[in-house]
């Protein structure tokens, strides 16, 4: 892929991602677990759960998924979110890695470790970023 190409699909995976994790004043991302790849009905993706903070304090995670082989995040093949208590992230955290590790899928976590106040659009590239040399590689 050349650098032309490469921005074109940053941008690109910036906006679809923006548009799924909605991030309003005051929100900050914080983590993102990274599973790759799974295996479903005999389809390869990239499954990413992300963690935002809520201007409120609360806790809310989008998963987001990707054929493995599309053009990073470009192409979402799905999106949830989900509003939830803080002490229930490792009960949901602990069941996908289990059964993804049984689906021998990879797991990494990012820590995104970003400062409040940061830029929406910061957030999302910085988590691009992050994700992307993840789903190009499969």
């Amino acid at each position: 892929m050349s650098e032309g190409q490469g921005d074109e699909v940053h941008v690109a995976a910036n906006d679809r991602v923006a548009a799924v994790l909605r991030l309003g004043e005051g929100e900050i991302l914080e983590r993102a677990y990274v599973f790759e790849p799974v295996e479903r009905k005999g389809i390869s993706f990239l499954l990413a759960l992300v963690t935002k903070r809520r201007s409120d304090g609360g806790l809310e995670m989008a998963a987001l998924g990707s054929r493995a082989g599309s053009p990073g995040l470009v192409e979402l093949e799905f999106a949830r979110r989900a509003r939830f208590p803080d002490d229930v992230l490792p009960t949901i955290l602990a069941e996908i890695i289990e059964r993804c590790d049984a689906e021998g899928a990879a797991y990494r976590e990012i820590d995104l470790d970003l400062a409040a106040g940061t830029p929406a659009e910061a957030q999302v590239a910085a988590l691009v970023e992050q994700l992307l040399p993840a789903a190009s590689s499969t």
